[in-house]
């Protein structure tokens, strides 16, 4: 809970009350109404922050001698909100490509790192952060496997800075051709072949990365007598996905490609799987829990 509550609001209502420079310090927010993640909402509670750490939250709370007592009365304290699932950081205007960093050339580029293309000084994140929204997942989008996300903190000078740690092999699931009316351009012949093509691909690529990860594994293990593995970037950056190391983002959506996307994983022996998206997730609740499937839903408003 205190890892979750936002100390950018906390420390805004003080600036509000002051001037405008952030100050570091041992501050004590009393009389406030608290927001928790857990355990619902504290009356007249208390929120002691040191430095840049929260360090107790709660209505009876001891406040450290020395340190600087602000009235909260009348005032309310939320959590900081999660966007999971966004491009904040990698673009600043849609229209200058020089701008954006969102979508590196080639179908497959797991190696494409977002936290190395974050900009800390994209204008937006100072907007988002005061809108109450303290951490955000920034993503590569285009193609099957279009890169690496970042779990980044909206406070910092640098990306190393900013970072949460957690990073997110993203996936674009191949979608399945749903309905029999062909379109003005393709019909179901052609997107049934283009979506085999894709799974084709799919797995091709996963194959090359088990092999790839068989090689470099037995030659860590043991280099000698052995020539050294070329190394291949892109095959590299899904090993820590088959070891477990790091989690697979799975963006799918509707009900039959879930379904595929559950027996992929599980066919691949995937244990560290998280799907995005998700909009009809509803319909197999039951088979992702049977799975054991973490799921990102969202997003929760689209025009």
């Amino acid at each position: 809970m205190n890892l979750m509550l936002t100390m950018v609001l906390a420390l805004t209502m003080f600036v509000q009350q002051q001037d405008d420079r952030a100050r570091q310090g041992t501050y004590a927010i009393t009389n406030a109404t608290i927001a928790t993640v857990a355990n619902g909402t504290i009356d007249n509670g208390t929120v002691v922050i040191e430095g840049d750490r929260i360090i107790a939250v709660g209505a009876s709370v001891s406040i450290p001698e020395g340190a600087q007592v602000i009235d909260g009365s009348g005032l309310r304290i939320y959590p900081g909100m999660i966007d999971s699932g966004t491009q904040l950081g990698l673009t600043e205007i849609s229209s200058v490509a020089e701008t954006n960093d969102t979508n590196e050339i080639g179908d497959v580029t797991p190696h494409m790192d977002a936290l190395t293309a974050i900009n800390p000084n994209a204008v937006a994140i100072p907007v988002t952060r005061v809108s109450g929204v303290t951490t955000v997942i920034a993503e590569p989008s285009g193609g099957l496997l279009p890169g690496t996300a970042a779990t980044i903190n909206l406070f910092g000078y640098t990306a190393e800075q900013m970072t949460a740690g957690a990073q997110l092999l993203v996936m674009q699931f191949p979608n399945e051709p749903r309905g029999t009316r062909p379109s003005w351009m393709r019909g179901p012949d052609r997107r049934q072949q283009q979506y085999d093509d894709q799974m084709a691909k799919l797995n091709e690529i996963w194959d090359r990365a088990e092999l790839y990860n068989q090689i470099v594994s037995a030659y860590e293990a043991d280099p000698s007598g052995k020539d050294e593995p070329v190394y291949a970037p892109e095959m590299d950056a899904i090993r820590p996905v088959l070891s477990g190391d790091r989690a697979l983002m799975v963006k799918v959506s509707a009900e039959q490609d879930i379904l595929n996307a559950i027996d992929w994983v599980q066919d691949r022996g995937l244990s560290n799987v998280v799907f995005s998206g998700v909009s009809e997730g509803w319909r197999v609740a039951d088979k992702l829990a049977e799975a054991g499937i973490a799921c990102i839903v969202g997003p929760m408003y689209r025009s």
